[in-house]
């Protein structure tokens, strides 16, 4: 657990289980040298992977039917490779009306919000893109199921969903979870090594919340 579920003010970034990540995510490219180092832009890692320059790839969902086309049935689409136990990142965007709208565009927003979740209209959007259909009911209707079956690829996120855990939270989340992943980024370089970049992250991290930390946490008295 690197964050208080219960408090938005504390992430633990700098602690032995998060070195022990890193470290294992670090091993993968310099030691097994699964993937060419330094590459992280998406589309500079499947370049490698179509070349041949990288035996594994870790890629959005969203990638799914683009390794597809261009790789036909070389390849194949596995779990995120483990360590201790099976974990996965999860992420996306939401669909949201904002404050202030008048009741016929909230009427108009719902409408469109209840058709992009639809399951025809979410799986075909999962079939197209690769990303799995937010809304189960997709995987109910017949052309989900014989795409499934077509293409048993497209389970394995769905599979590994059982090891996912919620989005976590935390006074403003983008820029603490930023700091983190700038670090991490740094480590797959080679930039880094994984324990000074875990302690940079954890330090960036308590700063930005500390104006929070300041106005909420507990203090013991005097």
């Amino acid at each position: 657990q690197y964050y208080n579920a219960e408090y938005g003010g504390e992430v633990y970034y700098d602690t032995p289980s998060m070195l022990g990540a890193l470290s294992f995510v670090r091993d993968l490219i310099f030691t097994h040298k699964v993937t060419p180092e330094g590459v992280t832009d998406g589309k500079a890692v499947s370049t490698a992977f179509f070349a041949g320059d990288a035996s594994m790839v870790l890629l959005s969902t969203g990638s799914l039917s683009f390794i597809r086309q261009n790789m036909g049935d070389r390849y194949g689409v596995a779990f995120v490779p483990r360590n201790v136990r099976n974990a996965v990142a999860i992420g996306g965007a939401s669909l949201m009306m904002p404050k202030g709208l008048s009741d016929a565009q909230k009427a108009a927003s719902w409408t469109l919000i209840n058709w992009l979740t639809s399951p025809e209209i979410s799986g075909h959007w999962s079939r197209f893109t690769g990303y799995f259909a937010p809304n189960k009911a997709a995987y109910d209707l017949p052309e989900m199921k014989a795409f499934i079956e077509a293409n048993p690829d497209a389970a394995v996120a769905l599979l590994q969903l059982h090891f996912a855990k919620s989005w976590f939270a935390t006074y403003n989340t983008v820029a603490v979870r930023k700091a983190l992943e700038d670090e991490v980024q740094a480590v797959m370089s080679g930039d880094r090594q994984p324990a000074e970049a875990l302690a940079a992250a954890q330090a960036k991290a308590d700063a930005i919340m500390r104006p929070y930390v300041e106005q909420t946490a507990l203090k013991l008295p005097q």
